[in-house]
């Protein structure tokens, strides 16, 4: 207060100015230089940089040089680069970044790692989707596979796949180049009955019985696949349904009771059909989609226990992902027919100038099964393919009689 009265006001402001000079004259002005990427990020020594093979850029580097008191907010200054990298070399390319400025000296050094990161193409001869008919023998039409660094791999593709003789595959083509990109491509092969085909479809409801298995030896004794509409009646029987599976036959499901009254409601039905769903996968590990009603779609007994049941069903059953199938040949094994010679003049009667023939027979019955022999035997007299129905077979429909 003393200083204050004796010298005044500017007396005290000369005195902070003094110091604030000395203090200013004793500070150190830090010199730096700063190195920037194009986006203004900081860059950091030793960075590790990837560039794809052929396309890659370097990074565009920039540099500013502050001085802590007079340039605080930094000028821009000239890099020079020492080092190239050759895009078209894999591996590692250093690169330095070197600023000079009075008497400064700063440097940068980023690692350029080349690496080949563009997938092999793989080229198939012929169509993607390729169609085969029924019987043909399945030919690789040929493919080629290229890399941009390893040039021709061909040799090198995988083929995954196996060649089904009645149903719809895909053949599957993969390579791999040995920067470990992988290039997989697909062909979907249509396994289809040309116009120019008969086809014979033997199918068989109401097993597994006691005679089920001696109608599986008869068809491997012609290499004949065949479909088997399960139900759940002889459950003594019930392995017989895998073994079919195993066998290369198609399962597929009828009725678990196969008792009528299923049909006096939606529920119904759907709870026996759930119940022998349950039986087939129990025995194969895999759920079937294909269906034969129980007295087929036109059966009239239904309508006993309930009116407009088999039309709801038809449309309902579709909707839930099923495929149901009807017949267009009758064994009469069902009803009529009694002995073996009956039940093969029935199948060859009313298979005449039928194109594609859907057979209907019970494993059930040993007579039937005892006239299995001959059909087959007749059936490729006449030029018939004998198939098992798959899912991607054309289904048969009667029509809707309730």
């Amino acid at each position: 207060m003393e200083f204050i009265k004796k010298h005044g006001l500017k007396g005290c402001i000369l005195i902070a100015i003094i110091i604030i000079g000395v203090g200013l004259f004793h500070q150190k002005n830090v010199k730096s230089v700063v190195f920037y990427g194009e986006d203004g990020h900081r860059l950091k020594d030793d960075m590790i940089v990837e560039l794809p093979y052929k396309d890659g850029e370097l990074l565009e580097v920039t540099a500013k040089y502050y001085e802590q008191i007079t340039n605080p907010e930094g000028s821009e200054v000239s890099v020079q680069q020492i080092g190239e990298v050759d895009i078209h070399t894999l591996g590692e390319h250093p690169v330095v970044y070197r600023v000079e400025h009075n008497d400064l000296i700063e440097e940068l050094t980023i690692l350029y790692i080349v690496k080949d990161v563009t997938e092999p193409t793989i080229t198939l001869e012929g169509d993607e989707e390729y169609v085969l008919y029924v019987g043909e023998e399945y030919e690789e039409p040929g493919f080629s596979a290229m890399d941009d660094v390893d040039g021709n791999l061909t040799e090198q593709v995988v083929i995954t796949g196996e060649p089904e003789p009645y149903r719809d595959f895909v053949m599957t083509y993969t390579v791999t180049d040995t920067s470990g990109n992988t290039c997989e491509i697909k062909r979907n092969v249509s396994v289809e009955v040309g116009d120019h085909q008969k086809v014979m479809y033997l199918t068989f409801d109401d097993g597994p019985s006691a005679y089920t298995k001696r109608l599986l030896d008869v068809l491997d004794k012609y290499n004949v696949k065949a479909t088997f509409f399960v139900t759940g009646n002889n459950l003594n029987y019930a392995d017989m349904i895998g073994e079919a599976y195993r066998r290369g036959h198609t399962i597929a499901l009828h009725t678990y009771t196969h008792d009528y009254s299923i049909y006096r409601s939606a529920e119904t039905y759907y709870a026996d059909l759930q119940k022998i769903q349950d039986l087939v996968v129990e025995q194969t590990g895999q759920e079937a989609k294909i269906v034969r009603f129980p007295g087929g779609t036109s059966n009239t007994t239904s309508a006993k226990y309930c009116k407009g049941i088999m039309s709801f069903l038809a449309e309902d059953l579709e909707k839930k992902g099923y495929l149901y199938c009807d017949w267009n040949v009758s064994s009469g094994d069902g009803g009529g027919a009694f002995d073996e010679e009956t039940v093969i003049n029935n199948v060859i009667n009313f298979s005449a100038g039928v194109r594609k023939a859907i057979v209907l027979q019970h494993d059930s019955q040993w007579f039937s099964v005892e006239a299995v022999d001959d059909i087959i035997k007749y059936a490729r007299s006449k030029g018939y393919i004998l198939l098992p129905l798959t899912e991607d077979s054309e289904m048969l429909h009667q029509g809707v009689s309730n």
